[in-house]
């Protein structure tokens, strides 16, 4: 081997380890790592280029072999390196993020998606663009139904089509049931909670029954969503009668409606709607072109509460309750139904 091979040798090494160390964001510094072995033999090098004895070629070849070492080594490191970045990078599987706003703040550019957050042993969705009627962003969604396109409705619920119309209600009662399910938030700790859900009035649904129920009764013709295991509650919806009558019964109708009040613990949080055009409402009858608390066709009589869909609650304090769907009707099943066609519960 010529002495002009082994200097380029020794120069394509030095730009290699160098470049090496400049693609992993100078994690390694092989200039340093080098340093020591060039200089203790910088002064064979320049012998050696000027006219070289076997002794020092022998002693180039050695040092050749311990920087080859070297840069063979520096590659395992930026091997290794690159595969943390691209887990890092690769935050989709990172089991190490707080909440979606967490991923948020760390990479604002984050999609909506399923990720995995601390306090759930399996991936979550996350919704990274704000919600309607918030402005907050970074939301784990919990429940999701959507019923325009599947056929799978939550545990104890019936599935019903009535021509191509599917939905899920309770199973079939001769008398007043209740039917729920419950969604699971494990370990996570939530202060927030949004979201908007929509059914259909089948019959003679008649709104609040007054005053007198408590949380663990059915206090409404409709749909109630508490937290954790004694029922605080979140919101309320109540599903009225005629959507333009005098027999609509939600709580803020006029007073030719019948108006019917809720109990204290409810308070303001409860949307209420009619889907019926009759007057009375006819017994079994699917009402299906006007869908309840959608915040659309509201009559004069409801629109007071029946306001745009989604709906907001803060938890104070921040919980880790499981979230109860219940379902409620105070007449059986030939009479009167309440039909879930789609909802969307989010926490943060």
């Amino acid at each position: 081997m010529t002495m002009s091979l082994y200097c380029s040798s020794l120069l394509i090494l030095c730009i290699a380890t160098s470049a090496i160390a400049q693609n992993t964001l100078n994690a390694v510094n092989c200039c340093s790592r080098i340093e020591k072995s060039v200089a203790s033999f910088s002064s064979q090098i320049s012998s050696t280029c000027n006219g070289p004895s076997d002794a020092a070629i022998a002693s180039l070849e050695a040092n050749v072999s311990a920087l080859q070492e070297t840069v063979s080594s520096l590659q395992e490191a930026v091997s290794s390196l690159s595969a943390d970045i691209k887990k890092v990078l690769n935050y989709s599987s990172d089991p190490f993020f707080t909440s979606c706003y967490d991923i948020l703040q760390k990479f604002p550019d984050s999609p909506s998606g399923y990720y995995r957050i601390v306090g759930f042993s399996h991936k979550v969705y996350c919704h990274m663009s704000n919600l309607p009627n918030t402005d907050e962003k970074g939301w784990i969604r919990i429940a999701y139904l959507d019923m325009w396109n599947t056929k799978d409705c939550p545990s104890g619920f019936k599935f019903f089509d009535f021509n191509g119309v599917r939905a899920c209600g309770r199973p079939y009662s001769p008398c007043n049931s209740c039917t729920n399910t419950y969604f699971q938030v494990q370990d996570f700790k939530y202060s927030q909670i949004h979201g908007k859900l929509v059914g259909f009035q089948v019959g003679t649904t008649d709104g609040a029954h007054g005053t007198a129920f408590n949380i663990n009764s059915g206090y409404v013709d409709g749909v109630m969503l508490t937290h954790g295991r004694t029922r605080k509650h979140i919101w309320t919806f109540i599903a009225g009668q005629d959507n333009d009558g005098n027999r609509n019964y939600c709580p803020c109708a006029k007073w030719y409606a019948h108006p019917k009040a809720v109990p204290s613990f409810v308070g303001n949080d409860y949307y209420c709607e009619g889907g019926s055009h009759h007057s009375p409402a006819i017994p079994h009858y699917f009402y299906r072109n006007d869908p309840l608390w959608d915040g659309l066709r509201c009559g004069t009589s409801e629109e007071a509460c029946c306001k745009p869909p989604w709906f907001s609650k803060t938890i104070n304090p921040p919980t880790s309750d499981s979230i109860e769907l219940r379902l409620c009707l105070d007449e059986g099943s030939d009479n009167e139904d309440v039909l879930l066609k789609g909802y969307q519960i989010y926490i943060r």
